[in-house]
């Protein structure tokens, strides 16, 4: 799968892409609300999950200026339930704040809805200050949540939330 925004690229992961996946699933700052990778645990990761598996786990994404770069991990895979996906994404943090996950995530719901015939996409976070408002403002409900443990070792809350085909449809309508 490629997708395409302005800024964007949306694109499968290449064994070329160890050392920039490892730039960002390494950063702590990048993955304080998930779990730092060491780089032999980036590059299994990027093998098994990445490049191997059909579908991947997940895609890379590159700003479109400077291709061959890459920009972050986005997470976008099936879940147990037929007809469901999960997304999330990590950037590398010299990009936060530039709206990357709102753009991408707001064309990775397009495709799901409309080119796959999803009919609902989940996210997940322990943190609603940033990546919860992100899934809301992508419309996402949020439906519950449960205690898990954090990459620290201590008990966190998880909330998850999801998006239905017919929910995406009515914001798209506005």
């Amino acid at each position: 799968m490629e997708l395409t925004t302005s800024r964007l690229r949306l694109r499968p992961f290449t064994p070329a892409d160890g050392d920039g996946l490892y730039a960002i699933l390494g950063d702590r700052e990048a993955m304080r609300d998930s779990f730092p990778m060491t780089r032999e645990e980036s590059d299994a990761f990027l093998e098994r999950s990445l490049l191997r598996r059909d579908p991947p786990v997940g895609y890379a994404l590159e700003e479109r200026e400077t291709p061959g770069q890459l920009a972050g991990y986005v997470l976008f895979c099936p879940l147990g339930e037929p007809g469901t996906y999960e997304l999330g994404w990590f950037l590398r943090r010299d990009l936060w704040g530039r709206g990357y996950a709102l753009e991408i995530s707001q064309a990775l719901l397009d495709y799901a809805f409309g080119a796959l015939g999803l009919c609902r996409v989940e996210g997940e976070t322990v943190n609603l200050r940033r990546a919860g408002r992100l899934l809301e403002a992508l419309g996402m409900t949020r439906l519950g949540s449960e205690t898990v443990t954090d990459c620290r070792g201590c008990p966190a809350t998880m909330y998850h939330y999801a998006v239905t085909a017919g929910q995406w449809g009515e914001l798209e309508e506005r």
